[in-house]
């Protein structure tokens, strides 16, 4: 294909469908990234749904087991992440106190 083409030729139409690609990964990724997460939830859920098959629970047993685990860990996850904002928020007073002191502290020892 590029047999004719010198080197420097070769890499920079490398670098610029490098830069096309990741260009439309930028603005596709608002579908990207949900795609690839529940790419990855449905290869997690594959391996948990077959391994407990493999125990002997029916497909509707397992199926079901694996979605509660599943809701049950979004849920526990968005309940941690709720609670470390709200400490953060109560604690942003104090935060912002800190930075103007040392803003002021910053402005003063520079003169």
């Amino acid at each position: 294909m590029f047999s004719n083409s010198s080197t420097g030729t070769q890499v920079l139409l490398v670098l610029a469908g490098l830069t096309v690609v990741i260009a439309g990964l930028k603005a596709a990724s608002s579908i990207v990234v949900p795609l690839l997460m529940a790419i990855f939830l449905a290869i997690i859920s594959t391996a948990m749904l077959q391994w407990l098959q493999r125990r002997g629970l029916p497909l509707w047993a397992a199926m079901t087991l694996v979605l509660l685990l599943m809701a049950s860990t979004l849920v526990t996850l968005g309940s941690l992440i709720g609670a470390s904002i709200n400490q953060f928020s109560s604690a942003l007073p104090r935060y912002e106190a800190q930075l103007n002191a040392l803003i002021t502290q910053t402005t003063v020892w520079l003169g």
